[in-house]
């Protein structure tokens, strides 16, 4: 069934118009007919599930009936917060697209001391189009909510916004054998507390510097290791957040 975010709350029997993309993916993309449901995602993170009644081919509108709500949790029961170094190439739209399946609420791009790509001009185009990446992915995975993208250009800015957790991947602290913090962080997450904020800072292709290490620590982040092995840039926030959806929704309902 096909899922799309809207911008305005509906309910149960009421009549509504939509238009513009969600015309273009499920009419002119999909040939979806009169009598089909879809769901749509409201602002207060419910879900309408709505049936089509009617098609307006000439200004391009869809009428759909708003059959019933649905409030299934799919979120991850912590916010998570990625905080990337920069990557080269098409591994940022990886990050942000596998990153939203697996229940990220927010990514930040910020350049690295060994960062090879560099977004210091210019970096909006990418960020709008790495949200429209992250919307997409949304719908996919049925999310009840579009992780924010965004950049920033001081890792210690934005490693500086609230947070209740604060950890760093770093390949040393795995080189020196110590796999034990990582389990312990999730340990330590209170149950039922909402609102509650985790955040991950990974490098880029070249690691991160020990002196961003250090500044890191000195605000309270805690190095920790992925594993016996070296994760690729790309590959260990996807690690990290299959790890933390594991902990929280599947390990600890036994």
């Amino acid at each position: 069934m096909q899922h799309y975010f809207v911008d305005k709350q509906f309910g149960e029997n009421e009549n509504f118009w939509l238009s513009d993309e969600i015309f273009d993916h499920l009419i002119k993309v999909l040939k979806s007919n009169i009598g089909e449901c879809i769901e749509l995602v409201l602002p207060n993170q419910t879900i309408l599930l709505s049936k089509i009644i009617d098609v307006d081919y000439d200004n391009k509108r869809v009428n759909f009936l708003g059959l019933k709500v649905i409030d299934f949790q799919v979120e991850l029961p912590i916010k998570a917060r990625i905080i990337c170094g920069i990557p080269k190439g098409e591994k940022i739209n990886w990050i942000v697209q596998k990153a939203t399946e697996l229940g990220v609420s927010e990514v930040y791009f910020v350049n690295m001391e060994r960062s090879i790509s560099n977004w210091s001009k210019n970096y909006a185009k990418k960020i709008q189009r790495l949200q429209k990446i992250a919307q997409s992915a949304a719908e996919q995975s049925h999310r009840l909510l579009i992780p924010k993208v965004s950049y920033c250009d001081s890792l210690i800015d934005v490693a500086k916004l609230q947070t209740d957790y604060k950890l760093i991947a770093y390949e040393e602290t795995a080189k020196q054998g110590e796999h034990s913090k990582l389990a312990e962080i999730f340990h330590s997450i209170i149950d039922n507390k909402n609102n509650q904020i985790i955040t991950a800072v990974f490098g880029p292709e070249g690691g991160i510097s020990s002196d961003e290490i250090k500044k890191l620590s000195d605000l309270g982040y805690i190095s920790v290791s992925l594993g016996p092995r070296i994760l690729r840039t790309e590959t260990a926030p996807l690690y990290f957040l299959s790890c933390l959806s594991y902990y929280l929704e599947l390990f600890k309902r036994k």
